[in-house]
């Protein structure tokens, strides 16, 4: 039998089992949620609507909150990065993002949102997300004809407002678990059900002050990009990022809209920057044939503007200040400025998930400060890291980063087998271009494990330059390979004429030289390529056995006298010459002679003879 003491002991505990049985369950905030949230106070006379989204580390982002403000259109956001200790501040009325190491212990005591984060381990850490709202327990009241059932807690609070502490008490409503979340999606999380959420608050304090919350759109799963940087600001004191690398070959098509012009400039552009080549085709916003191809050849100094419809051709010489090959960068995204970038983040972009990168103009002073770029490069897997441009926003801080700018990149492709962008025989006469026809004596059957013609004609260029003596890629406007069966191949090759301008220190051989060295070679036995197949036991090998040597066309021959147009020709412009003479000798007439003197002479009788 139990003593007296060992009796009372039982039942005193008992007793309090019981009392905590009967305490109600204070709600709370979940470890990852979003939600929006109209707030008004009687420190400040604006309505506020905000945007508040926590994540404790639910969504792989470490501990982070995000805090957006809106006022007749302009935003303020904070941005908490408790792990690496981070406040980003983003200001949309003076377009600046500033960034602070080393949270400050003043966001304890923020007006609107308190953020009660304390420090462990070295480091920040927020895990009391009901503080936000000015939450923590308390007394709870039941409230009737709330559809689907609410509670009403009250707590003791205060509020610090710049820097004087207000004794409050906080009225804030709850709904019954699971009633307020048409999202829920995190039971496990949350005890296998889904939690309440709050509907609105009341922060009443002395003298009649108050503030109110007004609580929607509670979602626990949402995109969780939100935890970056903030989109179109470039934030001082963040570390400088390299943009990906993007390759030296390569070609994409391209729409541009900007804010002063509604069209969208669509064009594609090549770029092979071994052989110093850049063309690009413009088009019409409704249209798909280009209305001009440019070619800049930076290996001459040479740029070409075709018209494909009229077939007309304008060469010049490049100045002096356009001769520096431009970089990848600046070629896909059309901005050769001196830019600092930062990585803010990772977003979805298309059908992709991007790494956004913004950047700024380093130039003091420049008319572009004020514009930071929004540039998007896609993960094409998730072996590989974010190297396909995608998309790029240019926003005007000066104009309250309006967005001025937006840039889609499609079809990019780092394999160019076409080279017709780079053709510019359509700017020579037919007949300084040379045709040459290879025989070569090599494998015909091209397929998968055997190679393609595209690979042969490319192995074959670079070796037809060697032979030729070739430094300017360009002329070289064709290499076509065509199978002819029984082991032989025939290699169609189109030479242009060599460019000569002061940019060039070393001059190119004539076309007949160049046919002459490759001839010799052809002959020697020399001309021989390896086509490189990748898992196949043996390399095919190629070797050219004959050269046949063409002119598109016969050059003029000044000895065989005038065509019968130009004799046509040349008597209408003498008949022509005629009468502009006796015009001419007609009005000197009346320059030196009166009216009635030049009447007189005209009129009178012609004599056979002398005059008397």
């Amino acid at each position: 039998m139990a003593s007296g003491p060992s009796l009372c002991l039982v039942l005193l505990g008992l007793l309090q089992l019981a009392a905590c049985q009967g305490q109600p369950r204070a709600p709370f905030l979940p470890s990852d949620f979003k939600m929006n949230v109209m707030y008004k106070s009687w420190f400040d006379d604006n309505l506020y609507a905000f945007t508040v989204a926590y994540t404790r580390r639910g969504l792989g982002l470490g501990n982070r909150l995000y805090v957006s403000r809106l006022s007749q259109g302009v935003s303020y956001t904070k941005l908490y990065d408790f792990e690496n200790d981070i406040l980003y501040e983003a200001k949309g009325d003076t377009r600046q993002c500033t960034t602070t190491h080393g949270i400050p212990e003043a966001e304890k005591e923020d007006p609107y949102f308190p953020v009660a984060f304390r420090s462990a381990n070295g480091r920040k850490v927020f895990d009391t997300p009901d503080s936000l709202i000015r939450f923590d327990g308390g007394e709870k009241k039941q409230i009737q004809n709330v559809p689907g059932g609410a509670d009403e807690w009250q707590t003791d609070v205060t509020v610090t407002v710049r820097g004087q502490v207000h004794h409050c008490q906080n009225t804030i409503v709850w709904s019954k678990n699971g009633t307020g979340t048409p999202y829920c999606d995190r039971k496990s999380e949350n005890y296998g059900r889904c939690p309440p959420v709050p509907l609105d608050a009341l922060v009443g304090c002395e003298g009649g002050n108050a503030i109110r919350y007004s609580f929607a759109d509670f979602v626990e799963i949402f995109d969780s990009t939100i935890f970056e940087e903030p989109v179109g600001f470039f934030c001082e004191g963040v570390d400088r990022a390299t943009l990906p690398t993007l390759p030296s070959v390569f070609t994409f098509s391209a729409e541009t809209k900007t804010a002063d012009n509604q069209d969208v400039q669509k064009s594609k552009v090549w770029v092979n920057l071994p052989s110093f080549l850049v063309a690009r085709e413009a088009y019409y916003s409704d249209a798909d044939t280009p209305m001009m191809r440019s070619v800049f050849d930076y290996a001459t100094g040479m740029k070409y503007f075709i018209t494909p419809d009229t077939g007309s051709c304008q060469a010049s010489v490049m100045a002096k200040e356009e001769l520096t090959i431009p970089q990848p960068d600046a070629l896909v995204w059309g901005a050769g400025r001196d830019y600092s970038y930062q990585k803010t983040g990772e977003r979805p972009c298309r059908s992709w998930n991007c790494a956004v990168y913004a950047g700024m103009d380093n130039s003091a002073g420049s008319p572009d400060k004020s514009q930071v770029a929004n540039l998007y490069y896609a993960y094409e897997n998730e072996m590989k890291g974010a190297s396909l441009p995608v998309f790029m926003e240019v926003y005007d801080e000066a104009k309250k980063g309006d967005v001025i700018e937006r840039r889609e990149i499609f079809d990019f492709e780092t394999d160019l087998r076409d080279w017709s962008p780079f053709d510019i025989s359509i700017c020579f006469h037919a007949h300084e271009a040379r045709t040459l026809l290879i025989n070569v004596q090599g494998n015909a059957d091209f397929g998968p494990g055997r190679g393609t013609r595209d690979a042969l004609a490319k192995a074959f260029r670079a070796q037809l330059k060697n032979a030729m003596g070739i430094a300017q890629d360009i002329r070289l406007s064709r290499v076509s390979v065509f199978p002819r069966g029984d082991n032989r191949v025939v290699v169609l090759v189109r030479l242009l004429p060599a460019a000569s301008t002061d940019h060039l220190v070393v001059a190119d051989p004539t076309v007949d030289e160049a046919t002459q060295k490759l001839n010799e070679t052809v002959i020697a036995g020399k001309l021989k390529v390896v086509l490189n197949i990748t898992g196949a036991a043996q390399q095919p090998e190629y070797v050219a056995t004959e050269l046949t040597s063409r002119q598109q066309a016969p050059p003029p021959d000044s000895s065989v006298g005038y065509s019968p147009g130009s004799m046509a020709a040349l008597g209408i412009m003498m008949l022509l010459i005629g009468i502009a003479i006796a015009l001419g000798v007609v009005y000197f007439a009346a320059r030196k002679y009166p009216q009635s003197s030049m009447t007189t002479i005209l009129l009178q009788p012609r004599s056979s003879g002398s005059g008397e």
